[in-house]
């Protein structure tokens, strides 16, 4: 007797029900033409005579994949499809292949990515507080072709279009970017330094009310270990995955020893969240507590107590002093959101640490715009260049961020008084350059 299959069940849901928002999309998708019905009602890859189980596991592959999809990247592309199809009147959008490499449905299939492109670009963005027709980048307008294109080849079965009739469009995207001009430094933001938030502490920012307690504690974790945005939680748009997203089940107390100077210590379970294809493995970075004694929550700074408060507020007791959380509660989220009138509250989002770190720039009386989801990670990063001196820190900083290149360099902010006082040694320098005894050569800009 055949042992019964199950279908594996999807994350777990969070406030909307994703598998019912994906549901909703993908027959949106369907009726607009991107995605699904290119071979008509018969399943051309169905065989004679097979079993209902036959059936359900190509479904399942299927539901399993698009399951990766960006929600909110895909509604918005959808939104932008439907308006495209209506004032074009391109029927049919995508075009099914009759063999492999038929160019002539390739070429057509481009040339509606291609006009969908310039489209959107024409019309304008239609975010919600953007002034009227303001024009939207060229990496927005490619997310949102990348996922209808992703979404195409998953439904078909096959990539819809190639790179050997995509010879327009890398040129067109060119030139947007040329126009766009070059990327600002909005996105890399501010960092949010220790020293700012002991000065929130002193002016009585909220860190004591059960909403507090978590805030608090979120802020402090993600300066502390140099974590994104959601890093802490969920990212926006995404459902909960208790494998991979920051759980109470994720911290582990660890016995004190001579390498903590006596003192406790825990373990927290960090997963990449760009690893896109789920293959890297979670990080245990370690929070020891600062003093020796004193009550939970009195040094302001100490993030192990931070998060040992916001546990108890998530458990209704302390923790244990030894090992992790078990049980139902260890597969919940660390920290949560607010609950909504009607809803119970779900996992932190992206959303939240953005947020969060703006509020507190405003209490600080700094532009709050110049803040965001990465502030804490760049304070982080800043903070530990400065206790350790830059060359002494760069690996730490690196393990601590789970940077495997330099790019780790953009995070840390230079440092005043380093920097005046190179411009004040400078003036000592002495000795000759290479070039100066090597007569007839000029170095060029990369030596070699």
């Amino acid at each position: 007797m055949a042992r019964p299959i199950r279908t594996a069940p999807p994350p777990t849901a969070v406030a909307g029900d994703p598998a019912t928002v994906r549901s909703e999309l993908l027959r949106w998708a369907a009726e607009i033409g991107i995605g699904g019905g290119f071979d008509g009602e018969d399943d051309p890859l169905g065989a004679d005579g097979e079993s209902d189980l036959s059936r359900r596991l190509r479904d399942d592959v299927r539901t399993r994949a698009n399951e990766t999809l960006d929600l909110g990247r895909l509604r918005s592309a959808l939104g932008w499809a439907g308006e495209f199809k209506e004032d074009t009147r391109r029927e049919p959008l995508i075009k099914p292949l009759r063999w492999e490499g038929d160019l002539q449905a390739m070429r057509y299939n481009q040339a509606t990515f291609d006009s969908m492109t310039e489209y959107i670009r024409q019309r304008g963005s239609k975010r919600r507080g953007c002034k009227e027709g303001a024009v939207l980048s060229s990496d927005a307008i490619s997310a949102y072709i990348g996922v209808l294109r992703l979404l195409c080849g998953k439904q078909a079965g096959y990539a819809v279009t190639g790179k050997v009739v995509n010879v327009t469009a890398p040129a067109a995207l060119k030139r947007m970017r040329q126009v766009d001009g070059p990327p600002g430094e909005r996105t890399l933001q501010r960092g949010m330094r220790a020293q700012m938030m002991r000065r929130l502490a002193e002016l009585g920012f909220d860190r004591s009310s059960p909403r507090g307690i978590v805030r608090w504690a979120a802020a402090l974790l993600a300066h502390n270990l140099l974590l994104r945005g959601g890093e802490l939680g969920v990212v926006d748009g995404k459902a909960m995955d208790s494998a991979r997203d920051l759980t109470l089940g994720a911290i582990e107390f660890m016995q004190p020893s001579a390498e903590s100077n006596g003192l406790p210590w825990m373990t927290i379970d960090v997963v990449d969240i760009k690893d896109t294809v789920a293959r890297k493995r979670s990080v245990p970075l370690p929070v020891r507590r600062r003093q020796d004694g004193g009550a939970l929550g009195d040094d302001p700074l100490c993030t192990y107590d931070a998060v040992t408060l916001a546990m108890r507020q998530r458990l209704g007791q302390l923790p244990p002093a030894v090992g992790r959380v078990e049980g139902v509660a260890a597969l919940t989220a660390l920290f949560t959101r607010a609950a909504r009138r009607g809803q119970t509250c779900d996992a932190w989002r992206t959303s939240d640490t953005n947020k969060l770190a703006q509020e507190m720039a405003a209490a600080l009386g700094l532009d709050k715009a110049q803040f965001g989801g990465k502030s804490f990670r760049i304070g982080g990063a800043t903070d530990l260049a400065a206790a350790f001196g830059v060359v002494k820190a760069e690996r730490l900083i690196k393990q601590r961020g789970r940077w495997s290149s330099s790019v780790q360099r953009l995070y840390e902010r230079a440092l005043a008084e380093e920097h005046l006082s190179a411009s004040a040694a400078i003036g000592e320098a002495e000795g000759r350059e290479l070039e100066a005894l090597c007569h007839g050569w000029v170095q060029r800009a990369t030596f070699r």
